[in-house]
């Protein structure tokens, strides 16, 4: 301050504003990780997906290469080398696209809502960098491992797996399908004993999801078991089917499913790309709508209704009382003063209006004085003014209030 503005004074500290920013900081990036590390782990598996189709395409054409005398070397240099050429031009056009990014979403105000003014500075840090060569780097990797493994296939091992699968996939041999259903479960239980993937208050340290990885992991790890399983049991129904339609007389269907059952690799792909995909967009439009939801509660259960008046207040001495019994504290305090409440109904708009009060005081019990916030309410209008949500208990808000 002195240097910027010299001879100036602050009355009020902005410590506590910056403590409180630096409080919600913290805990939008938790949310923010919470939100992008499954996100980035599906994507991660499309990447790796779509290469193997690339690479399942082009099999006839390495197995060829390798027949006439390529060595594996050579097939995974040409894999490296187109690559890193489409992982540097992706890396410069999605640097531009990022910063279009980062400025529509600095406008959004809810979900797919991008009607706010925004005035965010956007600019290219060396984690960003970072970040833009380590995604690079994931991606050439997808590129480069399918095709070290197609490359040593031959013409004539390429045209058996072809003609029919001659083993079954590896994660389906180890049975890796079957053993990540015991991290899924595990998360699942951990996640309903918790009640939320990311507890914010008292209980903020128990719900860190910073100290139980599993618990980001977990929408991804769900899906991506789900595809799996799917991807075990598909052929199976597919021999049912087989056996059903053996005793008809359809036989184009019959060759058809005949087809999927002795080749099932033909559809492994795209049904997992395609479980992905969903699964990715069901929970990203889920998650966005649930955040949307809790702003909206959230704001709600502060104000208490749709619109909350304060009074002007006049000063009053404020003596003891049965909730602040100290008359020695005596002081002078702002009172409010309101119209009476007919005024406050006339407003265009309004529909209902109760009176609320808002006390300190406090509670004495075995010597000791336990500061205390007393509400006062009018039973009559409250019900019809209060912000309520069915799940806040067990009863309506009028049979509470009667009671």
């Amino acid at each position: 301050v002195e240097l910027l503005l010299p001879f100036t004074t602050i009355a009020i500290s902005p410590l506590d504003a910056l403590q409180s920013y630096r409080g919600t900081v913290e805990r939008l990036t938790r949310l923010l990780a919470a939100y992008d590390t499954p996100v980035v782990m599906l994507v991660f598996a499309f990447i790796v997906l779509v290469v193997g189709i690339s690479v399942d395409q082009r099999r006839s054409e390495i197995a060829m290469m390798r027949s006439r005398g390529a060595t594996p070397g050579q097939v995974v240099g040409m894999a490296f080398l187109e690559g890193l050429s489409l992982g540097m031009l992706s890396w410069i056009a999605g640097t531009g696209l990022g910063f279009l990014f980062t400025q529509t979403m600095g406008r959004a105000q809810r979900f797919l809502d991008f009607s706010a003014e925004s005035f965010a500075r956007v600019i290219l840090t060396p984690d960003s960098i970072t970040a833009g060569i380590l995604a690079v780097g994931l991606a050439l990797a997808a590129q480069v491992l399918p095709a070290l493994a197609a490359s040593k296939s031959t013409i004539i091992s390429y045209k058996q797996e072809q003609a029919r699968s001659v083993t079954k996939p590896w994660w389906q041999r180890t049975g890796l399908d079957l053993l990540l259903l015991i991290p899924a479960g595990y998360g699942y239980y951990v996640l309903d004993r918790q009640g939320a993937l990311l507890v914010i208050g008292a209980r903020a340290s128990s719900g860190d999801p910073f100290q139980n990885p599993l618990l980001l992991l977990l929408p991804a790890l769900t899906i991506f078991v789900v595809s799996l399983l799917l991807l075990r049991l598909l052929p199976l129904a597919m021999e049912g089917l087989r056996w059903l339609l053996f005793r008809t007389d359809s036989v184009g269907s019959l060759m058809a499913v005949q087809q999927l059952a002795r080749a099932p690799r033909l559809y492994t792909t795209p049904i997992v790309l395609l479980s992905l995909t969903v699964g990715l967009a069901v929970f990203t439009a889920s998650l966005a709508q649930t955040l949307d939801f809790q702003i909206y509660d959230s704001q709600f259960y502060r104000v208490g209704a749709d619109l909350s008046l304060n009074g002007p207040g006049i000063p009053i001495l404020s003596g003891g009382s049965r909730f602040n019994p100290n008359p020695e504290n005596d002081r002078q305090v702002q009172a409010a003063i309101f119209l009476p409440l007919s005024e406050y109904e006339t407003f265009p708009g309004v529909e209902a209006a109760a009176r609320v009060g808002k006390y300190g005081g406090a509670v004495f019990t075995g010597g000791s004085r336990i500061p205390a916030t007393v509400y006062g309410i009018d039973r009559g209008d409250f019900a019809e003014v209060a912000f309520w949500r069915r799940d806040f208990a067990r009863f309506r808000l009028g049979s509470l209030l009667n009671a």
